[in-house]
C-alpha cells in the first residue's frame, strides 16, 4: 500500500495484556478479535461512520461474516501493530480488513469481515453506500476469496456430534444489546472435547452470523469433525437458540496438531 492510499490504512500500536492471554500465555482468539475491533472503532470514528455516529442517526453496523487466518498467536507482553482498512463496497455489504504484525513486521494474523448497515427503526438493512464514501475504500484485500459456502450441519451428518448448552451472560453483550461477535467462536470451541482441544492449535476460522442472541437466552453449541488428515483437524460448528431451534451462527474451524508445522 503506497502513496495516498496509506492515509486510508489505520495503524495502531498494541501490547498483549496479561488478561488477554489463555493457558500457555498466548493471546486468546476472542481477545484478538477485540483488539481489532478497537482499531476499527478508532478508524470509523475518525471517518465519522463509527457506531456512536450512526446510532445518533438511527443506524448501526451489523457483522455478517468473519474470516480469520492465524500464523501464530502472540505471547503476553509482545509489542504488536494492528492495521485495518475498508476494501469493498456494494449495495448490500462493505468489507473491512485486518492485520496483526509483530515487532519485526511479520504478519501473525489477518482477517476479512463483511458488514451490513442496519436501520434500527425499520429493522432492515440498507445500502452502506449511504454512509461510506468510495473515497475511503482501499483496493486491496488481505485474504483472497475469504468467504466460502458453509458446510451443512444436519442430522444425517451429525453422527459423533457433541453439544453443550450455555447461558447468555451480561458480559457477552455489546453496545447494541445483543451478543458480541467474538463470543460465538468462544462458544463453538467450548463444545470441542477438552482432551482433543488441548492437542490442537487454531489456524483458520470462518463465521457466518445469522441471528441475534440476547440476554438470559440459552444457546446450544454443536460441533462435528469434518476432516482429520495430514496433521490437521477441521470442524463445523452450529450455534442455536436452545428453545426455538433457530440457527444463530455457523462456523468452520481448522486446526493443526501442536508440534506440527
Amino acid at each position: 500500500m503506497k502513496g495516498s492510499r496509506m492515509k486510508l490504512v489505520w495503524q495502531q500500536p498494541l501490547h498483549v495484556r496479561s488478561f488477554d492471554v489463555g493457558a500457555g500465555g498466548r493471546l486468546r482468539v476472542d481477545a484478538l478479535m477485540g483488539l481489532w475491533q478497537e482499531a476499527a472503532n478508532a478508524h470509523t470514528q475518525a471517518c465519522h461512520i463509527g457506531v456512536r455516529d450512526l446510532m445518533a442517526r438511527g443506524l448501526t453496523w451489523v457483522l455478517s461474516r468473519y474470516r480469520l487466518c492465524i500464523e501464530r498467536l502472540p505471547l503476553m507482553d509482545e509489542a504488536l501493530t494492528a492495521r485495518t482498512w475498508p476494501s469493498g463496497l456494494d449495495e448490500r455489504f462493505t468489507l473491512r480488513n485486518f492485520e496483526l504484525r509483530d515487532a519485526e513486521g511479520e504478519i501473525l494474523a489477518r482477517a476479512v469481515t463483511s458488514w451490513v448497515l442496519f436501520d434500527l427503526k425499520a429493522h432492515a438493512p440498507i445500502s452502506p453506500g449511504l454512509v461510506v464514501s468510495p473515497e475511503i475504500i482501499v483496493d486491496e484485500q488481505i485474504i483472497d476469496a475469504p468467504f466460502q459456502k458453509m458446510p451443512d450441519f444436519d442430522e444425517a451428518n451429525a453422527q459423533g456430534a457433541r453439544e453443550l448448552d450455555i447461558g447468555v451472560q451480561d458480559r457477552d453483550l455489546d453496545i447494541n444489546g445483543h451478543v458480541g461477535h467474538a463470543v460465538y467462536p468462544q462458544w463453538a470451541f467450548e463444545a470441542i472435547a477438552p482432551e482433543e482441544k488441548r492437542a490442537l492449535a487454531i489456524r483458520d476460522i470462518e463465521v457466518s452470523y445469522r441471528a441475534e442472541a440476547r440476554q438470559s437466552e440459552v444457546v446450544r453449541a454443536r460441533v462435528r469433525a469434518i476432516d482429520g488428515t495430514g496433521g490437521q483437524r477441521a470442524f463445523v460448528h452450529q450455534i442455536l437458540n436452545r428453545d426455538t431451534g433457530r440457527e444463530l451462527a455457523r462456523l468452520v474451524s481448522r486446526w493443526r496438531l501442536k508440534g506440527r508445522g
